[in-house]
């Protein structure tokens, strides 16, 4: 009885198999070659969602750039604000502006920030391509533009030129040109492209400051007094920075 009984369930699992086949090896092939090609186009969406490691590498360090205040050389953004606040105190409102060594024209946005939009005409130079490229894209209406500032022709002069910190750092490659010779030639330069005066902060060798060069006011301060009629040096700044202030007229 076991047997028939076995018998009859061999039949209809035969049956079932007749009714529904296996899928020949063609069909099979077909579907795993779809299934393929499946595969390979959600990899490539995805691969258009998901940025590269490199491309993740370039996105934080463009916002590194953007944001930083040690890109541009200050310690923090405090400092940063204080500088250009030393700044801004004798230039009288209104008159225009040529910013050597520029960076991002983050001067020409505080400037914009603090006393309003279209206050200032303001021309920033800087040889640093990104930065420049970077200030372009941040700031509406700055006029930035990439040179080295010994190229600024007459057409590029203003009411004041100032260089905020820009000389506590050598970029140029002359380097049979000591540091204080490099500042007085900028200061000369500065002189050639401003209508009634220039502003320069430089670090002071009264303090310490890491990283960045230093240098003495009195000695820049009697040199300056022999070549222009009126200067002013102002070491009782916020920051650890001295001004020298020369007037054209």
């Amino acid at each position: 009885m076991l047997n028939k009984i076995k018998k009859l369930f061999m039949k209809k699992d035969e049956k079932e198999v007749e009714i529904n086949p296996p899928e020949t090896q063609e069909q099979l092939d077909k579907e795993n070659e779809q299934a393929i090609l499946n595969a390979e186009d959600d990899a490539v969406e995805l691969a258009e969602i998901q940025p590269t490691a490199e491309e993740l590498a370039e996105m934080k360090n463009q916002g590194y750039l953007e944001d930083s205040a040690a890109v541009v050389g200050y310690a923090s953004r405090k400092d940063q604000y204080e500088a250009y606040s030393d700044i801004v105190g004798t230039i009288p409102e209104g008159e225009s502006i040529l910013d050597f060594g520029c960076g991002r024209g983050d001067f020409y946005a505080w400037h914009e920030t603090t006393f309003g939009p279209g206050n200032v005409d303001y021309l920033g130079v800087d040889a640093n391509q990104t930065l420049i490229d970077i200030g372009n894209s941040l700031y509406d209406n700055v006029n930035l533009v990439c040179d080295d500032w010994t190229n600024l022709k007459v057409k590029d002069k203003k009411d004041w030129c100032v260089n905020i910190q820009s000389n506590n750092l050598r970029y140029d490659a002359m380097t049979d040109v000591s540091n204080i010779e490099y500042v007085k030639s900028t200061i000369d330069k500065m002189y050639e492209m401003c209508n009634q005066g220039l502003i320069i902060s430089l670090s002071s060798d009264k303090y310490e400051v890491e990283n960045q060069l230093t240098y003495d006011a009195g000695e820049l301060a009697s040199w300056a007094i022999t070549k222009f009629d009126i200067v002013a040096v102002d070491h009782t700044t916020n920051t650890n920075q001295f001004l020298i202030v020369i007037y054209k007229n």
